[in-house]
């Protein structure tokens, strides 16, 4: 790999079968997994952004990015400011221009869709899904299986299992398809399938 030509810094680590495209740029500390595809214009790695124009000290601060993990056109992963990492999980589909904030933690197997914004200091469970042009509070915290309809607004908490929609988001169902392609053992997804349907109840 021809590190000048995508703009890869000398103390990223690349793993195995990486595809790192024309354009694409990986800034200091950043951990790429085995088998990661990186599109035209992702910039990984870069330091966190705040009105106020402060900078961050970036030692001992790193991005992870998981292995299988496809990273499309524009995408943006910002170093942490507070903790010590930003990360996406295996097997995660980040779509052209989303964006996932510093001190972010997202799990394995999760999309985000066409210019979804994650915001700082949030915590997404595996396998759930954020639609097209969602915008996620700072701090928030999505449980596992669930699903952001697009052009919501999320913020707050939410267990495993949910769909939420509108401005603000809101409880709309239990996402049972969701859970069931998670692959999920039958206890478990019973479990996520009973609290859930609790939830929802209890929001109408």
């Amino acid at each position: 790999m021809d590190r000048q030509k995508y703009i890869v810094s000398k103390s990223a680590i690349i793993g195995k079968n990486v595809e790192i495209m024309p354009g694409a740029v990986i800034g200091d500390n950043v951990i790429i997994g085995d088998n990661v595809r990186i599109f035209p214009y992702a910039v990984i790695g870069l330091e966190a952004q705040y009105s106020d124009h402060r900078r961050i000290d970036p030692s001992n601060k790193k991005v992870i990015i998981g292995s299988g993990t496809v990273l499309r056109e524009f995408v943006t992963i910002h170093m942490p400011s507070d903790s010590t990492t930003t990360s996406v999980g295996e097997n995660c589909y980040l779509m052209a221009t989303s964006h996932v904030g510093h001190d972010c933690d997202i799990g394995s197997n999760v999309t985000l869709s066409n210019s979804a914004n994650i915001a700082g200091h949030v915590k997404i469970g595996n396998n759930t899904s954020v639609g097209l042009n969602v915008s996620i509070h700072q701090g928030s915290d999505i449980g596992m299986c669930c699903m952001i309809g697009a052009q919501s607004f999320f913020k707050g908490n939410s267990p495993p299992g949910i769909i939420w929609v509108g401005i603000p988001a809101r409880p709309i169902k239990v996402n049972t398809v969701g859970v069931k392609r998670a692959g999920l053992d039958r206890v478990k997804s019973e479990d996520i399938i009973l609290t859930a349907t609790k939830f929802i109840r209890a929001a109408v």
